[in-house]
C-alpha cells in the first residue's frame, strides 16, 4: 500500500492508540527587527543593538530574567539542549557570542532566545501531539512604537533562513517508531516524509553510533511554514502528513504483539532486567532498553506508567542533567555509574509481578 493512500482518512488526533507514538511537540516562531541586519551578517555593535531591543521587549512583557549564554557553564548548556530549549547544534558567531541570551519559564515549557540565528526565537514545548486548535504557537509580546518586525506584504515575516520566510514558524516532534523499525519500514517512512518536506532524523545525540536509531526508535521530525499559510495551518499540514506514518506504526506494533507475543515479551523482560540490574549504563544503551519498555507498555506487557517513566529517564539522566544535579562535570565512567543508580532507584517503584 502506498503511504499516500492513508492520507485521505480522517485525522486520528482523538485516537490515543495512534498518537501515543508522538512523545513531544516543539513549536518555534522567529522574528527579526526591521532596520537591523540578520545576526549572521551583523557586526557586533548591531548585534548588541538587537539584543538591547529584545531585552527591552521582554522586560515590558514581564518575561523571566534573561541570561547570557556565554555566562552559562558547559554542563548547563548541555542540560538546556536536553530540555529541547537550545538547538542541538548552536550556530557559531565569532565575536558575537556575548550578545546571545535566553529567557525561560521555570517549568521549561516556553522560552525565548536572542540572537540565535534570528534576533528572537520563541519556543513552546508540549507533551504528546496536541491538535491544531490547542497547540498555540508562541509569539512575541506587543512591540513598542518603532519596533516593527522585518516583513513584506507579499512574503510575510523575513528571516535569515529562507525556509522560515512567511509565517516564520517551525514544527518539531520527537516520535517513537519501534514498530516501523522492527518491520524494516523506516526507509519508506523517511522517503514519504521527505517527499512532503518533513525532515526525518535520529533524535539520539549526533555522536552516537551504537546503538543506532533503529534500536532506540526515536526520531525528530521537522517541518517549516510556507508562504500563504498561517501558523495553525502549518501545524495542521504537518499533522496531516504525519498521520499515515502514525497509522502504519500502530499497525506494525499490532503485528508484532499478535504475531510474535513470546518474542516481544522476552525482549521486554531482557530490557527491564538490564535496566534494573546494571551497575553501569551508557545513555545510548539506556535509550535502546527504554525503547522496549515503551513498546511493552503500549502492548500491555507493562503498566502504562512505564511510558511516562521512560520519558522522564530519557531526559533526566542525560549527560547535562547528571552533571548539573551533581554540581560537577563527571568522567564517562562516573556518569554511567550515576545513571545506572538513578535508573535502578526509579524502577524499584514499578516492579511488576511475573515480568
Amino acid at each position: 500500500m502506498d503511504w499516500r493512500e492513508l492520507a485521505g482518512a480522517p485525522l486520528p488526533w482523538g485516537n490515543r492508540d495512534v498518537t501515543q507514538a508522538v512523545i513531544l511537540t516543539r513549536l518555534l516562531a522567529f522574528r527579526n527587527f526591521a532596520g537591523l541586519p540578520f545576526v549572521a551578517s551583523a557586526p557586533p555593535n548591531l548585534c548588541a543593538a538587537a539584543a538591547d531591543r529584545a531585552l527591552s521587549l521582554l522586560s515590558r512583557a514581564a518575561a523571566p530574567a534573561p541570561v547570557r549564554l556565554v555566562d552559562c557553564p558547559a554542563r548547563s548548556i548541555r542540560l538546556l539542549r536536553e530540555r529541547e530549549i537550545l538547538p542541538g547544534r548552536a550556530v557559531a558567531f565569532p565575536g558575537k557570542k556575548a550578545f546571545k541570551h535566553f529567557s525561560c519559564a521555570v517549568d521549561g515549557s516556553t522560552w525565548t532566545l536572542i540572537n540565535e540565528v534570528e534576533h528572537l526565537t520563541f519556543g513552546r514545548l508540549l507533551p504528546g501531539c496536541p491538535t491544531p486548535e490547542t497547540a498555540g504557537f508562541p509569539g512575541p509580546p506587543p512591540a513598542a512604537d518603532g519596533e516593527a518586525w522585518a516583513s513584506l506584504p507579499q512574503y510575510g515575516y523575513l528571516a535569515s533562513d529562507p525556509g522560515r520566510i512567511g509565517p516564520a514558524v517551525a514544527v518539531e516532534q520527537i516520535v517513537h517508531l519501534p514498530g516501523l523499525a522492527l518491520a524494516r519500514q523506516l526507509p519508506a517512512a523517511r522517503n514519504y516524509l521527505a517527499s512532503l518536506g518533513i525532515a526525518f532524523q535520529p533524535a539520539t545525540p549526533a555522536t552516537v553510533s551504537v546503538p543506532g536509531p533503529a534500536d532506540t526508535g526515536l526520531f525528530r521530525l521537522t517541518s517549516r511554514g510556507a508562504l500563504g499559510r498561517t501558523p495553525m495551518e502549518t501545524y495542521a499540514a504537518h499533522l496531516a502528513a504525519l498521520a499515515p506514518v502514525l497509522r502504519r506504526e500502530l499497525s506494525a506494533r499490532t503485528a508484532v504483539r499478535d504475531g510474535h507475543p513470546k518474542r516481544l515479551k522476552s525482549r521486554v523482560e531482557l530490557s527491564l532486567k538490564r535496566l534494573s540490574e546494571s551497575r553501569s549504563l551508557s545513555h545510548t544503551d539506556m535509550l535502546a532498553d527504554l525503547s522496549m519498555l515503551r513498546l511493552g507498555a503500549a502492548a500491555g506487557l507493562l503498566p502504562p506508567e512505564f511510558e511516562a517513566l521512560a520519558e522522564y529517564l530519557r531526559v533526566t539522566v542525560a549527560s547535562g542533567h547528571l552533571a548539573v544535579s551533581s554540581g560537577k562535570d563527571m568522567s564517562q565512567e562516573e556518569e554511567d555509574f550515576s545513571r545506572a543508580n538513578v535508573v535502578r532507584l526509579s524502577l524499584e517503584k514499578y516492579r511488576v509481578a511475573g515480568i
